[in-house]
C-alpha cells in the first residue's frame, strides 16, 4: 500500500518501504517541488538529526506538498516517514558496497571459521567489549580460544590447527620491542625449553623484569616446564644469570662454566640453570585475576561459570542479550561482577551514590545506583560476591545503563529475588505416589515461608496445566530444592 499513488514508481523496486537516501531525495522533488539541490539538503539535515533544521524541513516540505494539493495530514505523515528512514538508511552505492562485504564475510565464516574469528579478534584488540562478544561466539562456534604462549603466539591472534591462539600483544606491558624479541629468539632457536633458556636467548634489553613477570602471571610461558609461581620466585635470579652470560656474550668471552658442562639434554628437557624452587602453583582464583588484568578478560575459565545455574534462573538473560533486544525504560534483572565501583556525592543534599559497571560472561553494562538504593546495597556491591541487579533499562545514542533499584548478593537471591515457586512434573514420568510425597513435603511445614507455590504438569501431546496450591506457602532455599531433587532424581522446582 502507498500512502500517494504518486509514491508507487518511487518505492515499487524496495515493497513500499523507503531504503535509499535516493528515494527520499524523489519523493521531495515529486511531491514537494523540490530541486535536486533543495533535496540533497534534506538528506543531509535527515543524516544529522538536527531538531531545528528539521523544523524549517517540515515548513518547506509542506509548502510544496500545498502546492500540489496534498492535505498537511498526509504531508506530515509521508514526512514523519521520511524522518524515521534516516535512522537506518543510505545512498545505493553505500548500501551495495556494505552488501558486497557482507555476502564476502559470511562466505569465510561459512567455510573458513578459524581463521575468519582470528581475524575479527584481531581487528577487535583494541575494544574489550567487542572482544568479550567475540569470544563468547567462538565459544558458541565450538571454536577453542587458547591464552598467549611465547612457543605458539605471533604478534595477533593467529590459527593454530582448528583453534585460535591469543597473540603477545595481548598481554599488559608487552610493547612492540619486547614481541619483536621473543619471535626473533623463537625463530632463530626453536622452542623455548625454561624460563633460563628464555632468559638467556631474548635480549633483555628489551625484554625486561616486567615484560618477563607479565608473560608469566598471564600463562604465556605455561608450556615450558615449571609453575608460574616457581618461575616468579626464580625470576631475579634468572635474569641476573642471563644478562651476565648475555654481557660476557657481547665481550666475546665464554663463560668457565659454559665450557665445563655437558651439552644441554635433549628431548625438551630445561637446560641448566632452571633449578626451580619447590613452591605450591598460584590458585585458580589467582590465575584468573591475572588473566583480567594483563589480558582484559579471562581466558582459561571464569568465576562466574560456577554461578550459571543461579544466574539463568534469576535473571532475564546475558548483558549482551539484554542491550541487544530490551527497549528503553524497560524493567530489568541482571547479573555478573562488579568490575569497577566509583562513589560519588550529589550535589543536592551531599548523599553518596555509585557508578559502577556489571560485567558478565558476555559483556558489562553500566550501573547508576541513586542514594537511596546504594545506601542499602553499598557493602554489596564493596563486595567480591557476584550480584543480582533489578533495575530500569534506559537505552541512547551514546550508551546504555541499567538504574539500579535493588542490588543483591547471587548467593542471595533464592531467598531475596523469588516472589514465587515453580514445580514441574511429567505425568508421563511422575505417578500419584510422587504428587503425594510432594503433599507430604509442603504440608510438613519444615521448608514455611511467604512464597506461593505453583504444581505446572506437562502432559504428553497437550498444553501445559498450571495450578495454583492452596494455602501453600513456601521459603525458597537452596535447601528446599536439594530436598526436591533427593526426593525425585531430577530439578524439578524452579524460583522466580
Amino acid at each position: 500500500e502507498y500512502e500517494l499513488p504518486a509514491l508507487e514508481p518511487i518505492l515499487r523496486d524496495t515493497y513500499g518501504v523507503i531504503v535509499y537516501q535516493e528515494q527520499v531525495m524523489k519523493i521531495a522533488q515529486v511531491l514537494a517541488n523540490y530541486s535536486l539541490g533543495e533535496a540533497d539538503l534534506l538528506r543531509r539535515a535527515m543524516g544529522k538529526k538536527i531538531p531545528e533544521e528539521m523544523e524549517k524541513q517540515r515548513e518547506r516540505f509542506l509548502k510544496g506538498t500545498r502546492e500540489n494539493s496534498i492535505v498537511d495530514e498526509k504531508g506530515n505523515k509521508i514526512f514523519d516517514l521520511m524522518a524515521k528512514f534516516a535512522e537506518y538508511g543510505f545512498n545505493k552505492s553505500h548500501a551495495a558496497a556494505y552488501a558486497l562485504v557482507a555476502y564476502q564475510t559470511a562466505y569465510l565464516k561459512a567455510h573458513y571459521p578459524v581463521e575468519f574469528m582470528a581475524s575479527l579478534l584481531t581487528n577487535d584488540r583494541a575494544h574489550t567489549d567487542k572482544i568479550v562478544k567475540d569470544l563468547a561466539e567462538c565459544k558458541d562456534m565450538g571454536i577453542s580460544v587458547l591464552p598467549p604462549d611465547v612457543n605458539e603466539s605471533e604478534k595477533f591472534f593467529s590459527v593454530v590447527g582448528d583453534k585460535i591462539r591469543f597473540g603477545l600483544a595481548a598481554v599488559k606491558n608487552v610493547g612492540e620491542g619486547a614481541i619483536e624479541a621473543v619471535l626473533e629468539a623463537r625463530e632463530e632457536g626453536g622452542p623455548f625449553k625454561g624460563l633460563m633458556d628464555f632468559c638467556e636467548r631474548t635480549d633483555l634489553k628489551r625484554v625486561n623484569r616486567k615484560v618477563l613477570e607479565s608473560l608469566i602471571m598471564c600463562g604465556a610461558s605455561d608450556s615450558l616446564r615449571g609453575l608460574r609461581s616457581q618461575y616468579l620466585a626464580h625470576l631475579d635470579l634468572a635474569i641476573e644469570r642471563s644478562a651476565s652470560l648475555q654481557k660476557d656474550k657481547n665481550r666475546g668471552q665464554a663463560n668457565f662454566f659454559d665450557m665445563l658442562a655437558a651439552p644441554a639434554p635433549a628431548g625438551g628437557e630445561a637446560p641448566k640453570g632452571d633449578e626451580l624452587p619447590e613452591i605450591a602453583d598460584l590458585t585458580p582464583a589467582d590465575k584468573l585475576r591475572a588473566e583480567k588484568e594483563l589480558l582484559g578478560f579471562y581466558v582459561s575459565g571464569h568465576p562466574l561459570r560456577e554461578w550459571s545455574e543461579l544466574l539463568d534462573a534469576h535473571t532475564d538473560g546475558t548483558i549482551a542479550s539484554i542491550i541487544e533486544s530490551f527497549p528503553d525504560q524497560t524493567q530489568v534483572t541482571a547479573g555478573g561482577s562488579i568490575a569497577s565501583l566509583k562513589e560519588r556525592i550529589t550535589k543536592q543534599g551531599g548523599k553518596k551514590m555509585a557508578i559502577a559497571t556489571l560485567e558478565d560472561m558476555e559483556g558489562a553494562i553500566e550501573l547508576v545506583v541513586f542514594p537511596k538504593a546504594y545506601e542499602q546495597a553499598a557493602e554489596v556491591l564493596r563486595s567480591d560476591s557476584p550480584v543480582i541487579v533489578r533495575g530500569t533499562f534506559e537505552r541512547s545514542d551514546e550508551a546504555v545503563k541499567i538504574i539500579a533499584d535493588r542490588v543483591v548478593l547471587l548467593g542471595d537471591a533464592d531467598e531475596e529475588m523469588t516472589t514465587e515457586i515453580r514445580i514441574r512434573f511429567n505425568a508421563a514420568v511422575h505417578s500419584e505416589a510422587d504428587i503425594e510425597a510432594l503433599g507430604g513435603v509442603l504440608s510438613s511445614g519444615e521448608f514455611g515461608g511467604d512464597c506461593p507455590v505453583f504444581l505446572d504438569v506437562e502432559f504428553p501431546g497437550k498444553a501445559l496445566v498450571a495450578l495454583k496450591l492452596p494455602r501453600t506457602k513456601i521459603a525458597p532455599s537452596s535447601r528446599f530444592k536439594r530436598s526436591m531433587k533427593n526426593l525425585f532424581g531430577s530439578d524439578v522446582v524452579t524460583f522466580r
